[in-house]
C-alpha cells in the first residue's frame, strides 16, 4: 500500500480574539509518504473428516516507519510495526438428537 504525502493542509493563521492570541491549522507538517508491504498466505485441509483452514497474515512486513496525517497521534509517535497474525479457523456444527 502506497500513501502519498498530503498537500492540502490548513495552514497555521492566528488572531485576536477578547485580548487573546487564537492560533489554527496544523502546527506540524505533513509526514512523508510511505510504503507498506503486506502478504497473506492459507491454506485449507480436512483433519479427521473435518475441513480446517490456516491463514498467516502479515502487515507491514518491511517494518517501515511511518505517521498518518489522519491519526492524532502522530505528532507524539509512529504507527504500530511489522504484525504477523496466524489464524486457525474449524468450524462446528451443533448436533440435535431425534
Amino acid at each position: 500500500m502506497y500513501v502519498a504525502k498530503q498537500n492540502r493542509t490548513p495552514a497555521v493563521a492566528s488572531r485576536q480574539q477578547n485580548g487573546e492570541v487564537i492560533f489554527t491549522g496544523d502546527f506540524a507538517p505533513p509526514p512523508p509518504a510511505y510504503f507498506l508491504l503486506g502478504a497473506e498466505l492459507g491454506f485449507t485441509a480436512q483433519l479427521g473428516g473435518q475441513s480446517m483452514s490456516v491463514i498467516l497474515t502479515g502487515s507491514n512486513l518491511v517494518n517501515v516507519a511511518y505517521r498518518d496525517y489522519l491519526n492524532r497521534f502522530r505528532y507524539f509517535a509512529d504507527e504500530p510495526g511489522r504484525n504477523v497474525s496466524l489464524k486457525i479457523r474449524v468450524p462446528f456444527s451443533v448436533l440435535t438428537r431425534s
